[in-house]
């Protein structure tokens, strides 16, 4: 009998401790946090070993009052605008210490600064600076990313951003629209 519920143990635990990680990931993403929407543009060819997917660096706003206070780790952009008002499109930014920005800022997001770079999360992150995206359209999408023309698409995710500064990617829109959305109306 106890080697049933031993076997039975080490098939269901895996099953529910994934399920677990999932339902977790899903509340640090969806779960509260504000809303914020920056611009984005493509910089690196996509890394064909990894995956199909955009990879692309923040356009920031910066505000030119205190945009180098902070370098290096321990670092986040203070956030200017009321999500509550809708007030959540390329916000201004500035950098702060960690510590500062959690006394000074309504919204902030923690990450790692240097000069006018800012990378989202931690030293191992990759600083939310990739988007994956279905294989069949990963060119096209690419090379509109990249595109310099004056008449090409905007590019802008939307972040969600919780009290304490970690930010998660919900969505990446091309023109306004959300990716999947404008794939479906400009499907070849």
């Amino acid at each position: 009998m106890t080697k049933q519920i031993l076997k039975l143990l080490t098939l269901v635990f895996p099953v529910v401790a994934t399920l677990g990680m999932v339902a977790l990931h899903s509340q640090n993403m969806f779960g509260g946090g504000s809303q914020w929407i920056f611009k984005v543009d493509g910089y690196d060819p996509r890394d064909i070993l990894r995956g199909h997917y955009l990879t692309f660096r923040y356009d920031w706003n910066w505000d030119d009052g205190e945009r180098n206070e902070c370098s290096g780790y321990k670092c986040a952009l203070c956030l200017e605008g009321d999500p509550d008002q809708g007030d959540v499109m390329n916000s201004k930014v500035n950098s702060r210490s960690l510590e500062r920005a959690g006394r000074t800022c309504d919204h902030y997001i923690a990450g790692y600064a240097r000069g006018e770079h800012f990378e989202i999360g931690g030293r191992k992150g990759h600083g939310l600076t990739r988007y994956y995206i279905p294989e069949k359209d990963a060119s096209r999408l690419d090379k509109l990313l990249r595109s310099r023309d004056e008449n090409a698409s905007d590019f802008t995710v939307g972040l969600s951003v919780k009290a304490n500064g970690r930010a998660y990617i919900r969505q990446m829109y091309i023109d306004g629209v959300p990716l999947e959305d404008w794939i479906k109306a400009n499907s070849e």
